[in-house]
């Protein structure tokens, strides 16, 4: 008869079986969570025995469109209104006033001009008309004419405590057979606290451009985006001028991934974060004339600095991964016209919703300006993982049983320039 091993269930013929498996110490680990968001982030230091608020000021130079003050005074030392704009003749005499800068210019016609009334010159208006009428010409005699104003907002950030904790007990240390477990537990609870911080750092990023979004296609709502409302190249030229307009830096900064602490900077790059499921979409870009622009980071990389998760590049953007990048479910419009309980787009990301209808997702591809954004943290607070190891006392734990590993952190958010984070909404093909 042949020795038989019988996986330890049976005594064998070999004799009974005392180990029927081994333990690997080589434990399945999860692959760690990316701190995409958090390699862009400067930060500001609320001081102790300030409250719990930050404040800054954003001064707006002379020359801003934002900048609108009462203090507008022309070259004839006529009062001007913010808001409404004037037309003169050739001689440079007021015309008339008028609510919007179209009905001022018809009214100066071409020999005329027209200027605004918001106390900021031309307020950085690129119309040669608002230009040439803002020049502050001064007259022989001088007088209190010309006048212009300064203005600045007030930029507020609040920072908040967070925290968590998990417990265990004596017997589960004295008793596992697992060797360092107490230093596993602190080990995930300072890996949860990472993932959580970067969390909501892009829940914080990703409301501040839902305030700045447009929408890929024709859509201007959720509810009417479809397969037409994919991400184009078109879509990206709109978003740089856009940008180029609000003044956007196109050199980022990054805090590098060296063990010392500091910054580069990446010329001549805007970064964008995309979720995984829009890669295809990038992929597949062309331009007008049917040429392929996806450009694979593999292709740029050797030439300077890449970000984190960094995978290519369409003219001047870089795009960031963000494998961990939320949607909005069965928010778009409705993919089964014919209500037979199937997509209509099966190649599309779509949601079936609880009024058994299927509706597209709606994905958002979010711009970040360098320096646009600060985490706020709490001055001399460091986040460390406490270990409180069981101990007896007469009120929560009369025979010392229960430990508790915790962690604690300061976090809020402060947008420096709002109008540097944009998003575009945008549908996804699957493949």
């Amino acid at each position: 008869m042949s020795i038989s091993f019988n996986e330890g269930k049976d005594t064998s013929s070999l004799g009974t079986q005392f180990n029927d498996k081994f333990w690997s110490r080589a434990a399945i680990v999860e692959a760690k969570k990316k701190k995409t968001f958090s390699q862009l982030a400067k930060k500001e230091v609320q001081p102790k025995h300030y409250g719990d608020k930050l404040v800054k000021y954003h001064e707006l130079p002379i020359l801003h469109a934002a900048n609108i003050n009462d203090q507008g005074i022309d070259a004839n030392g006529v009062k001007m209104v913010p808001g409404k704009w004037y037309a003169y003749d050739a001689g440079g005499a007021r015309i008339g006033e008028y609510d919007s800068k179209q009905e001022a210019k018809s009214a100066a016609g071409t020999t005329g001009t027209i200027k605004s009334g918001n106390g900021n010159l031309f307020g950085g208006s690129k119309d040669i008309a608002v230009q040439r009428g803002a020049f502050p010409a001064l007259t022989e005699e001088g007088g209190a004419i010309n006048q212009v104003g300064m203005k600045r907002l007030t930029i507020e950030g609040k920072v908040k405590e967070y925290g968590f904790a998990m417990t265990f007990t004596k017997k589960s240390l004295d008793m596992d057979t697992e060797t360092g477990l107490l230093a596993r537990y602190s080990k995930g609870v300072g890996e949860a606290y990472g993932d959580t911080r970067e969390a909501q750092l892009r829940s914080d990023l990703l409301a501040a451009g839902e305030l700045n979004a447009v929408y890929a296609g024709a859509a201007s709502t959720f509810g009417e985006m479809d397969s037409t409302c994919t991400l184009t190249f078109q879509d990206l030229r709109l978003m740089d001028n856009s940008l180029k307009e609000a003044r956007c830096p196109k050199d980022t900064e990054i805090i590098n991934g060296t063990t010392k602490v500091g910054t580069v900077t990446v010329g001549k790059a805007r970064y964008v974060y995309v979720p995984s499921s829009l890669i295809p979409t990038l992929e597949d870009m062309k331009d007008a004339n049917g040429k392929d622009l996806w450009i694979p980071v593999e292709m740029y990389a050797a030439g300077g600095t890449i970000a984190e998760d960094e995978i290519g590049k369409i003219g001047q953007f870089r795009f960031i991964e963000v494998e961990e990048m939320p949607h909005y479910e069965g928010v778009g419009a409705d993919s089964d016209a014919d209500d037979n309980d199937e997509s209509d787009e099966p190649n599309f990301f779509t949601t079936h919703t609880a009024t058994n209808e299927w509706k597209y997702d709606v994905f958002p591809v979010l711009f970040v300006g360098s320096g646009s954004f600060a985490t706020i943290g709490f001055s001399g607070d460091v986040a460390r993982v406490t270990t409180v190891m069981p101990k007896a006392d007469a009120h929560n734990d009369f025979f010392g049983k229960k430990g508790v590993v915790s962690i604690s952190w300061y976090y809020g958010f402060m947008a420096l320039r709002p109008e540097w984070i944009k998003t575009i909404f945008s549908t996804a093909k699957i493949s």
